[in-house]
This record gives C-alpha cells, structure tokens and sequence, in this order.
C-alpha cells in the first residue's frame, strides 16, 4: 500500500522531533545567549561585533555536532518508510496477479530506489540547515546595529531592544526560497519531507505497476482537497499515457492529472495515493461527498478554504510562541510589557482560533500549534487584571518627557481612553488596531517636545512589526526606512498598515497620501498628530492619474505663489476637491 496522508505526517514527526528538533533548540539558545552576553555589558559597539564575528564558528560547532545524527535519522526514516511501502505495493499486485512471492532481486532493487530517495531527502534538510544558518548570522549584524543606536540615542527601554532583538533572530531561523518568501525551517523542512517522500511513493509504485505490465492505475479521493486536484482525484487513468483497455479509453497520467509538475499530482504537498486500478473490479472513490457536505454543511472547496483559515491561524500561534520563549531565553520575563504584551497576543490569536473551530465544527490541532525547537510550550496571558496593568490605562507619554515648546503632545488627549477608542473603530483585526495605538503612542512619548518624525510598518494580519525607524538619527519633519527595511515591508505577504506622527499636527500631506495610494501592499496609513488627532489614508485607486493631476494642479499654482510649501498647500486642497468625483484616496480624522 503507497504511503497515506496520516504514514507521511507520521514519518515528517519522527524525523522533526528527534535530532532535527534537538539542534534548532540548541541553535536558539546559543544565539540568545550570546547576544545576551553583549547586551549585558557597557553596549560597546566594537564588542558586540566581534561577538556577531564569532557567531559563525560557534554555529559550525553545533552543526558538526548534529549534522550526521540528523542525516542518518532521516535516511534511515524515510528509506525504510518506502521501502515498506514498496514491498507492500509488490506484495499486492503479485497476489492479484497470480504470484506467490516477491523475489530477492526485485526487493533489493526497491530497497535501493527507496534509499536513493532517503538520501535525497537527507540532503534536502542538510540545505535547508545550512541556510537558515546564513540567514542568522546575516540578521546578527543588523540587529547588532539597531540595538546600539537605540541604547545610545534612548529611544527604546532595555526590555524593549532586548525584546526586538531575540525576535528578529529567531525570525532569522528561516529558508528563503527564490521568489523571497521566508518560511520557518521546520515548515520547509516538513514541506519538503512531506513532498520528496510522496513523490518518491508514487515513482516506487508506479515501477511496482510497470514490474507486472500493469497499466491503470487511481488516485484516492478526500473532502476538502486542493480544487485544481479536486477536479482528477478518484478518476482512472494510464501510468505511461492515453491508452484502451477493454474496449475503454483512459486519459495519460500527465495529461490528467498534471503529474510531474509542482502544482500537479505529487507535486508540492500533495498528498494523493496512486494505486493500481482494475476495470470491472476496483471500486471508485466518492467523489460526490454528500455525507460529508451534510455534516459540515458545505462544499469541498469551501472546506478547504476553511481549513487554509484555520492553518494560518496555527502558523501564527507557532510564531507567537517561538518569540515568547526567545524573549524568556534573553531573561524578560511578566515584569516586561513586551513580554506580557506577546502573552496576551497569544491569547487573542488562540481565542480567535478556537472560536473559528468551535463556529465550523473543526477539530482543533493542538500538535499543530506548538512552538518548535522550544523546550516547555509558552502560555497565554487573558483577564481583566492583566490589561489593567499593561492595557490601553497606562499613560502612553510621560510627563516627564514634554519640553515646553510648539510639538509638546497633548497628554491629556493622548492619554485617554478616547484616544484608544479611535485605534479601536478603524476595521483591522484586533492585534493590528492595538499594534497600530503602541506604535504611535511609542512616538509621541519619544518625539514629545521635538520637531522630529518616526515611521513604523505592522503586519496587517498579525500587528507585528515589520520595519520601524526607532533608533535611525532623528529627522526633522521626516523619516525614511532602510531600503532592506522598505523591502521587507514590500514583501510582507500579508499586507502592511503604516504609522507615523506629525509634531506640527498638519493635515496628511500628499507624500502620505500618495505613499498610500501607490503602494499596492500598504492597507491603510495612520497620521498621529502631537494634539490628539488620528487621520487614517486608505486607498480608493491606482495613484497614476492622481499623481499626473496634482503636479499639473501644483505646476499651475507654482506660477502664482512663492513659496513651496503655500503651493503644495494650494495644490493639495485642489486635489481633495477633484478626489470627491475621481475618489482615488479617503482621509478619515478619527
């Protein structure tokens, strides 16, 4: 019998969850802790280089340790898997077929397909490895650099640079593939298991069918399949091509199913079963599924849509709890507001969750939401004494820090629920709105007094932060990400929500609407101003024709006015005036 879904999610767990697991957790302390080491001293710069230097060898170290142990598990793993599939698949189509043993020859050629596959697979996991070996130490540097320049400039508390720190390292344990998706090492090694070792069934069972001169053969059929495989499973056809059998004409493998190409049958994560296929007496699969679109009382597309749902929502609770224990590897702990901040995020999303389970009738995977590489599983922070102690009632600006000047902020505003509650209305999930009010309040505390701007960038899904300006120098009236930052943002799958404050507290100006508008990738813009104000940009349009109007509006006025800013003024107020009709943007004051 070929390998099933359930023998492939068992074999990807035996080999994750032995020395695979064991390295990525030693990895993860060794890095925190060494990064600690150099944050625990005076901050010098030089050293916490030389700590980034040595990075590298201490890395090499553990892999020499680990390296083999995780080869040969894995070898072993999946050879044996297929080759006991193999032998199953030959065993049954030698008793269908009238013989009455496999012989010798014939199981030691299937062994050694089945260990060439292994080893395949092997190195597979050794790449992915050593990639996301690169990627950390490539991340060391950065985050050695932001963490200096926010000690020295004081725009972030100890806990809070601690915090981002571990959290960018650990995001750092991850395989870019070449499209620049970043995926965690143990769900790109999971994927690719899961793929070489069904795809390696599938040739060990198709060889079986051509040992017998056998031709036909079937997938399996599941609810809830991938649509474009949902239209072929269950339905017959020939291994090596169009071909008749009795009188009956059966399309070719490839030419129904797709089979060699990644989106096709065994390609990425598919999980179908070929098995061989005999007219008159090999019973279909349903494919109607009327007892399963009874019971949860809708189609198999929209089951797998619900079940993607219900797989982001575990990716994300995974992630949360992968950087709530690097912060506890780094020493934070409930006397940090980033670490409870992290553990009550936790709560959201696994509400969120089991509320989407219980409303669909899913079965919760709790397997499926642990953290890995992580000793002792993190737990969620929910009631009401927490958020009274780290919620919206603390005082998100100081008194300590207003300066007696024009961009002092209005601490009385700022500092009230009325001012939350304006985070609150605007209609992202609950983690970006909150996301969205410590940010700002973040720069408002930090720029109070000053004519100097900060910029944030948070996913639009999660509410983590992307990219910030948080320890680049100030900038007066202005502040500009990192091309690598802005990169970042660009690519971030899930679309992003910007935040950045005004000191003067002047309207949106066109370079924040037009940042909006012609950023496909950006939801929605949030302008704090220093007085209290909260303006959100949403776009209504492509901003080609926007951005064509307005310098002609602006070139026209340019002619009648000197000064820059009186035109641009000019020329913005023209250009709202056009937006009501042409509505390439909306500006909402809060």
């Amino acid at each position: 019998m070929a390998l099933s879904e359930a023998d492939i999610d068992e074999l990807c767990d035996r080999v994750l969850h032995g020395s695979q697991e064991r390295y990525l957790a030693e990895m993860a302390d060794a890095i925190v802790a060494h990064l600690s080491q150099g944050m625990a001293g005076e901050w010098d710069r030089a050293a916490l280089v030389q700590l980034a230097s040595e990075w590298p060898s201490k890395a090499r170290q553990i892999m020499a340790e680990y390296g083999p142990l995780v080869g040969k598990e894995v070898a072993a793993e999946v050879g044996d898997a297929l080759a006991s599939s193999a032998m199953a698949d030959l065993l049954a189509l030698g008793a269908a077929y009238g013989a009455s043993a496999v012989s010798e020859q014939l199981s030691s050629h299937f062994r050694r397909l089945a260990d060439q596959a292994a080893q395949r697979v092997a190195s597979i996991v050794q790449r992915n490895n050593l990639a996301m070996e690169a990627n950390a130490e490539r991340a060391w540097y950065e985050v050695v650099e932001d963490a200096v320049n926010a000690k020295v400039l004081g725009t972030k508390t100890h806990d809070q640079i601690v915090a981002d720190a571990v959290q960018r390292l650990g995001d750092s344990f991850r395989v870019t593939y070449q499209s620049g998706r970043k995926v965690p090492v143990d769900a790109a090694i999971r994927t690719h298991i899961a793929t070489q070792a069904s795809q390696a069934g599938g040739e060990l069972t198709i060889e079986a069918m051509r040992s017998f001169n056998h031709q036909l053969a079937v997938t399996d059929a599941h609810y809830g399949a991938r649509p474009s495989h949902a239209e072929w499973q269950g339905l017959p056809f020939g291994i090596d091509g169009p071909c008749e059998v009795d009188g009956v004409e059966y399309p070719g493998m490839k030419e129904l199913t797709g089979y060699g190409s990644p989106g096709g049958l065994k390609g990425v994560n598919c999980r179908h079963i070929i098995s061989p296929y005999f007219p008159g007496i090999t019973e279909l699969p349903d494919r109607e599924f009327k007892a399963e679109r009874e019971k949860w009382g809708m189609d198999s597309d929209e089951y797998y849509k619900l079940r993607q749902r219900q797989r982001a929502w575990e990716r994300r609770i995974r992630s949360t709890k992968r950087q709530i224990a690097d912060m506890e590897r780094a020493g934070l702990g409930l006397e940090s507001p980033s670490y409870v901040q992290k553990r009550l995020l936790l709560g959201q999303q696994q509400k969120a969750l089991r509320e989407l389970c219980k409303r669909h009738k899913l079965t919760r995977r709790l397997e499926r939401e642990k953290a890995y590489g992580v000793k002792t599983q993190p737990r969620a922070l929910s009631g009401a004494g927490w958020k009274a102690n780290y919620g919206v009632r603390e005082s998100l600006v100081p008194k300590s820090t207003e300066k007696g000047n024009f961009y002092d902020v209005n601490r009385k505003v700022v500092n009230s629920k009325r001012y939350h509650d304006k985070y609150e209305s605007m209609k992202f999930p609950k983690a970006v709105r909150e996301s969205l009010y410590r940010n700002a309040g973040r720069m408002l505390a930090e720029r109070n007094g000053t004519d100097c701007e900060r910029f944030a960038v948070v996913n639009a899904r999660s509410g983590d932060i992307v990219a910030d300006t948080f320890g680049h120098e100030p900038t007066p009236h202005g502040a500009r990400l990192k091309p690598t930052e802005s990169k970042r943002a660009s690519e971030c799958a899930d679309g992003v929500v910007t935040v950045h404050n005004h000191p003067a507290s002047v309207y949106p100006s066109y370079a924040d609407i037009k940042m909006t508008v012609a950023n496909r990738n950006v939801r929605g813009s949030i302008v704090a101003c220093h007085d209290g104000d909260v303006y959100l940009i949403e776009a209504d349009k492509n901003w080609a024709g926007m951005e064509k109007r307005y310098w002609e509006i602006y070139t026209e006025a340019r002619r009648m006015l000197i000064s820059r800013e009186e035109t641009a003024k000019v020329a913005l107020s023209k250009l709202e005036k056009e937006n009501e009709v042409m509505r390439w943007f909306k500006i909402t004051r809060l």
